[in-house]
Order: structure tokens, then C-alpha cells, then sequence
């Protein structure tokens, strides 16, 4: 859950800017990383990590949340990072699975190389079929939640 805690920093103290960065990278169908970095000169993941630290959180999760999106930049803690983008990648596609503009979710919140490597290293048989049984998992996970939690009135 942390992972994207630069996310709601940018929303809390840039509201209006972060919406128009969201809404280019979603237009763009580019992952909305690069956009902060163009419009804020950091990205959610770098802010995140700045967060992270302030708080005295353990280094494996500041790299965790550091590099989600690109694990092997992380000095330490690579394979973290991967299975965290991992989550992330999981979850957009999950959320809505028949949605056409899951697919540019999906690529917005995409994995790299370096995903590949450090999953494979830790996951037997790690490949596309696999990252869909995956997929189909977390959407079971995702309807099951829905079920179960009633949004606040």
C-alpha cells in the first residue's frame, strides 16, 4: 500500500497539476511517472521514497517503494522492488479486466526487463501465462473485496 504514497503527496499539496499530469499520461496512454517527472521534476516513486525516509522506514521498503518501476535501478533490495511493481501491475489489471482501457492501465503501470528478471529468479516458471493466472487471481481477490467491504456513506 505504500507504494504509492508520492501519489497522494502530489494530490494533497498539488491538486489541479497532478490531475492535468494524470489526465496527459492517461491520454497519452505513457506511464504517469514520466509525466510527473516532466511537470515536477520527481516522480510519485522518488517522493514516495523521500517520505519513506523521513519516516525511519527500513531501507528495504524505501527501495521497495523507490524503484517499483524500475527495480534494476535499486541499489539494494531489486527483487522487493520487482514483486511490489509486480502488485501494482496486478492490481490495474485486475481491477477491471474487460474494460478496453485496461490495457493502457496495464502499460501505464507496466513491467520492465528488469521485472522479468528478478520475478523469474523468484517465481517458478515465470512467464505470461503465468503473470495471467496471476492476473485472473487478483481479479478474484478484487471482486471478493468489493463483496465484502461497503463503501463509507
Amino acid at each position: 500500500m505504500l507504494h504509492d504514497v508520492g501519489k497522494i503527496f502530489f494530490i494533497e499539496h498539488f491538486p489541479d497539476p497532478y490531475r492535468k499530469t494524470f489526465r496527459d499520461a492517461e491520454e497519452h496512454g505513457q506511464p504517469l511517472f514520466e509525466f510527473e517527472e516532466d511537470d515536477f521534476g520527481l516522480n510519485h516513486a522518488m517522493a514516495g521514497n523521500y517520505l519513506a525516509i523521513r519516516w525511519n522506514l527500513p531501507e528495504a521498503l524505501t527501495h521497495a517503494i523507490a524503484y517499483h518501476h524500475q527495480p534494476l535501478a535499486a541499489p539494494d533490495h531489486s527483487e522487493l522492488a520487482a514483486v511490489t511493481g509486480l502488485a501494482d501491475y496486478l492490481y490495474y489489471r485486475a481491477v477491471d479486466m474487460d474494460n478496453p482501457e485496461t490495457e493502457k492501465a496495464a502499460h501505464q503501470h507496466g513491467m520492465t526487463y528488469g521485472h522479468y528478471l528478478f520475478l523469474s529468479r523468484l517465481f517458478e516458471n515465470f512467464n505470461e501465462g503465468s503473470l495471467e493466472d496471476m492476473t485472473r487471481n487478483a481479479r478474484a481477490i478484487v471482486e471478493e473485496s468489493r463483496s465484502t467491504i461497503t463503501p463509507f456513506s
